[in-house]
């Protein structure tokens, strides 16, 4: 009788795990239904950058201080010449009427902040504290190895499979996505879907100093 009932605990343990397993990730869910809210037009490249700056962050960006000053010059320069409406400076996105927000945390975990840069641009936040603060980002190191990393991917990619509608040309990003990760690689860039229709400009600032440092100034 000890020997069934023990057997029978197991088995019930077994389908528990079972069952726990195969929950979806809710959170996961809510949060890249939000995004397609968010970006209508974003493509699974899109939802990848996003997951996978939150793990990695800006270290494969930023060399040293003089090329983060300079590819953010570069860049601020591409703004200005895309518009400036009575000595202020905006992205195309706010004549556009598409969504513009001071700043956004990346997807799922919140580790990093994109902060978009007509904030620098409009003078709220200075040029010299970005650097800063950008550059003290770059030392922090990923939140995953590449292997955890390539598993957790695995898991947003079936979750973003699952919504309705699939965002658009879904296999040939994840394709592309899984012939990357095969490849020892891991970064991808915005799809130019996304870009031409967004027109992102942004930094990536891990989320305790942009709280400390930059969110008071917004």
């Amino acid at each position: 009788m000890r020997k069934f009932l023990l057997i029978s605990l197991a088995i019930l343990l077994f389908q528990g795990c079972r069952q726990k397993a195969d929950v979806p990730d809710e959170n996961l869910r809510a949060v890249l239904e939000q995004y397609k809210v968010d970006y209508p037009k974003a493509q699974l490249r899109d939802i990848y950058k996003s997951c996978f700056q939150d793990v990695f962050g800006v270290a494969h960006l930023i060399s040293d201080t003089q090329t983060c000053v300079r590819y953010l010059e570069n860049e601020m320069k591409v703004m200005d010449d895309e518009l400036a409406v009575e000595g202020e400076w905006y992205t195309v996105n706010v004549i556009k009427g598409l969504r513009v927000a001071d700043y956004e945390y990346t997807m799922p975990d919140s580790h990093f902040v994109r902060v978009d840069l007509h904030v620098v641009a409009d003078g709220r936040v200075p040029k010299e504290l970005l650097v800063d603060v950008l550059m003290e980002s770059a030392a922090t190191p990923p939140y995953m190895t590449q292997e955890e990393w390539v598993s957790r991917w695995q898991e947003i990619k079936s979750v973003a499979e699952s919504l309705a509608p699939k965002p658009h040309g879904f296999e040939e990003d994840a394709a592309a996505i899984d012939s990357l990760l095969a490849e020892g690689d891991y970064v991808m860039h915005h799809s130019s879907r996304y870009n031409g229709e967004y027109n992102p400009h942004y930094r990536l600032v891990r989320r305790d100093l942009f709280e400390q440092h930059i969110l008071p100034l917004l």
